[in-house]
């Protein structure tokens, strides 16, 4: 006899929300987005940190070795105190790369996430100086997406069809992770940055963003009106529906679209590394498997219930056991402790009690928790270097990075979640004073020398071989208009001046 209308069903018939589908797909890119951050590390590294690069690993070793001692490897944990040769640093750029593409296919996911993230780590932990590559929120945001991976990614050699779902801890790790990734850069837009505050800030970061693609010259024109309903947009996606992943159902899901929509809008018009693809994983898992059943249609929908035996428990198999519960017990606390000290630094306060600040110490180093405060402060205009060669020291012809502005009739592409790491540098070395401008002046000594390496950082470089003379210009960059993109002029660029005076190959 069947129930009654308004009776709860019995518990052992209840469909158990689980997230297999989600589990996978957040693997994936992950691996995706891991895979091009190694095959950019694979290409780039040796004229960033080889023998001859702009900032050689050894040299950067030796920093480290002499800073802290004892207790380098400690506060740096990197497989580079091994070696810092040249073929060890494109092994470990490789390895990861062969790990990520293992990881995409299924092949030994966890034991993959953890060469993931040991290689990455390598290189993460290696700076802390005043020249830096890779201390930037994006490589904070890889680096504990994929420690967190360990967890996320079963433990058999083909996880596609994993036989449990994904532990309970283990979700409520990511979506405080998410909340995290999301809410900190909020928070801190409309704390530190007035023009987040009277909605202007998306008109400047269209302009004023790292890598923009072609169509940000065409949102920048879009009516202002229209641009300030876009920042009230990023912002309560940001600062209010975070607080909906806590909520299970129809609110979580929803504000889990508002964030895809945000990251899709933002990808279209910039290359920002993988953020985007990794966020739009981490909000995919706000959708258990039935409701993400539900967007197929009916004749495509394949139903798959749990037996009985699964039902009470999702993850059952990978919790049941004691030692599983200490495991999973063990990381929570040591996840959340690392995380309290990097999200309350977002808003000043210091860490207390003692016992917390000394955890929050000890495991800083291992990035398996940091602040994501990315974009807070937006300049109103766009300044950019641009580096330049000569021949006669008269007519200079300019050397092209992948994704910043430098010939005025070069259009911007989009190549996210591949990293110019020049370029990037370059972008940033716009806003900051001469006096951090060291780097500048070795990247155009090595230019000077016909570096290979280095010269190979740059997109397109003008000579064949090594100019005679090599300076630093500053300008400032504008979009141009609707009418001289037609002709093939995508900026229009004023020069502030040299930044880098021009320097020969005699001196």
């Amino acid at each position: 006899m069947g129930a009654r209308a308004g009776t709860t069903p019995h518990p052992s018939n209840a469909v158990p929300v689980t997230y297999r589908i989600s589990r996978c797909v957040y693997l994936r890119l992950l691996a995706v987005c891991l895979g091009c951050g190694f095959w950019s590390l694979w290409q780039q590294a040796a004229g960033l940190i080889g023998p001859q690069g702009i900032t050689p690993l050894s040299d950067l070793m030796s920093g480290l070795a002499r800073a802290y001692g004892s207790g380098a490897f400690w506060h740096s944990p990197s497989l580079f105190w091994l070696s810092s040769e040249a073929w060890f640093v494109q092994a470990v750029a490789g390895l990861g790369a062969v790990a990520s593409v293992l990881l995409f296919f299924g092949i030994a996911p966890r034991a993959c996430c953890i060469l993931g993230y040991v290689a990455w780590l390598s290189f993460r932990s290696i700076d802390d100086g005043p020249v830096f590559w890779f201390n930037f929120p994006y490589d904070d945001l890889q680096t504990e997406a994929v420690f967190l991976g360990i967890f996320v990614a079963p433990a058999g050699l083909w996880p596609w069809r994993p036989k449990a779902d994904l532990p309970r801890w283990v979700h409520w790790l990511l979506v405080w992770f998410l909340f995290r990734v999301m809410f900190g850069p909020g928070i801190t837009k409309v704390m530190f940055h007035g023009p987040w505050r009277d909605l202007s800030a998306v008109g400047d970061f269209l302009l004023t963003m790292p890598h923009p693609t072609a169509a940000a010259a065409w949102f920048a024109e879009l009516p202002r009106w229209l641009l300030q309903g876009m920042t009230a947009f990023t912002l309560a996606c940001e600062v209010l529906c975070p607080f909906l992943f806590f909520v299970p159902g129809r609110a979580r899901r929803l504000a889990a679209v508002a964030g895809i929509g945000l990251m899709v809008g933002i990808q279209v018009v910039c290359s920002i590394r993988g953020f985007q693809p990794l966020t739009m994983g981490l909000l995919l898992l706000l959708w258990d498997d039935a409701a993400l059943r539900r967007l197929v249609p009916v004749r495509w929908r394949r139903e798959r219930v749990a037996p009985p035996s699964d039902r009470a428990s999702p993850g059952a198999s990978e919790q049941g056991h004691g030692w599983r519960r200490v495991f999973a017990g063990v990381v929570v606390v040591l996840c959340v402790a690392a995380s309290i000290g990097p999200f309350l630094s977002q808003f000043g306060v210091p860490v207390r009690p003692a016992a917390l600040a000394r955890v929050d110490a000890a495991l800083r180093p291992f990035r398996i928790a940091s602040c994501y405060t990315m974009f807070c402060i937006v300049p109103a205009e766009r300044y950019g270097l641009v580096v330049q060669g000569s021949d006669d020291g008269e007519n200079w012809r300019d050397y092209e990075p992948l994704g910043i502005p430098s010939r005025e009739d070069r259009a911007p592409v989009l190549f996210a979640p591949y990293h110019d790491y020049l370029g990037f540098k370059l972008w940033f070395a716009g806003f900051c004073p001469p006096s951090q401008d060291g780097w500048l002046r070795v990247l155009q000594h090595r230019l000077l020398a016909g570096e290979p390496a280095v010269t190979r950082l740059f997109a397109k470089a003008p000579f064949a071989g090594a100019p005679k003379w090599v300076r630093i210009a500053w300008f400032r960059f504008c979009f141009a208009t609707p009418e001289q993109r037609a002709m093939g002029q995508f900026w229009v660029r004023e020069g502030l001046g040299i930044r880098v005076p021009a320097a020969s190959r005699r001196g």
